[in-house]
């Protein structure tokens, strides 16, 4: 498994002042690539983090509700966490079909984001060579680097300096380290974590959960053929899934009638996030038989 991703960045990269601190920038004129100090880690570097603490690729803040991708690594890191969250992956690899630093056409500067500096023809030459060797250096062993795009703008638009500068420097290879591709469940336990750990491939329980008002003795004369082939548990308690240690794992499907959809959904998942939700509206007795029967046929435990 590998993930493709567009890293177009902006001008959401910055080189330190000599001596003047993390989160301090230079101007475009005084950016040299051969020298250190460049970010490119954003929405995670000090600059962002000092104007808008707790940004995320995913929200956390009210300038960014609904997240913030636009960097290098940031959608990398992204799919990465929710890989690991979800399959107990540890790294999938990352690789960037285009993106990099736009270049240039007819401006003469660019400044997307007025934290950041603005960059200019030449700059962007320094920008785009320090961003390869970031990403051998300095990133993340899952981001395998970046696509420059388009080609025919710094092909066929004249003179572009990112050119000239990667001609200059031979490539730097990038040293990636054995990482083992899943988790064991053998590592800590998270801190506060309650219940079941995520699921690696299949889940390690299955559980039928029947929201109030709907009978156990429904579920075995509605879905016999079911419980007899898969045998979940059968319960009417979502605390019950509760007593799944961390290095286990639950799906559970949840037979419900359509007024009780959120809140069964909501009490399992605020409480349980690494549960996979297996959702039945309880309405029409034979429609539900029938969905169980299909089930059975298909060899498929779950829906899609």
């Amino acid at each position: 498994m590998y993930v493709a991703t567009h890293p177009y960045i902006l001008n959401h990269y910055y080189q330190e002042m000599p001596g003047g601190g993390q989160a301090s920038a230079r101007p475009p004129e005084a950016q040299n690539a051969a020298e250190p100090g460049w970010h490119f880690e954003y929405p995670y570097d000090p600059i962002c983090q000092r104007s808008d603490p707790g940004r995320t690729v995913y929200g956390g803040t009210a300038l960014t509700p609904n997240g913030d991708p636009v960097g290098l690594t940031a959608m990398g890191r992204m799919f990465n966490e929710r890989a690991a969250a979800l399959f107990g992956s540890q790294a999938v690899p990352v690789l960037g079909t285009e993106g990099g630093i736009w270049p240039f056409t007819t401006a003469s500067s660019y400044q997307q984001d007025t934290r950041y500096p603005h960059y200019t023809r030449d700059s962007q030459g320094e920008g785009t060579l320090a961003m390869f060797e970031w990403s051998a250096r300095l990133a993340p062993a899952w981001f395998f680097g970046v696509c420059l795009w388009k080609e025919d703008e710094y092909f066929e638009t004249g003179y572009v300096r990112a050119i000239e500068r990667m001609e200059q420097i031979a490539p730097m290879p990038k040293s990636v380290p054995a990482v083992s591709v899943m988790a064991d469940g053998s590592g800590p336990i998270p801190l506060g974590a309650e219940g079941p750990g995520p699921i690696h491939g299949d889940p390690t329980h299955h559980m039928i959960i029947l929201a109030p008002g709907i009978d156990a003795s429904w579920f075995f004369d509605t879905a016999q053929a079911y419980w007899n082939t898969f045998r979940p548990v059968v319960t009417t308690l979502p605390d019950f899934i509760g007593f799944v240690p961390y290095n286990q794992s639950v799906a559970a499907t949840i037979i419900t009638p359509r007024d009780q959809m959120e809140a069964m959904t909501s009490v399992i998942q605020d409480r349980y996030p690494n549960v996979l939700i297996d959702l039945i509206v309880a309405e029409d007795v034979n429609a539900v038989r029938d969905l169980f029967n299909n089930r059975v046929y298909a060899n498929q435990r779950f829906g899609r």
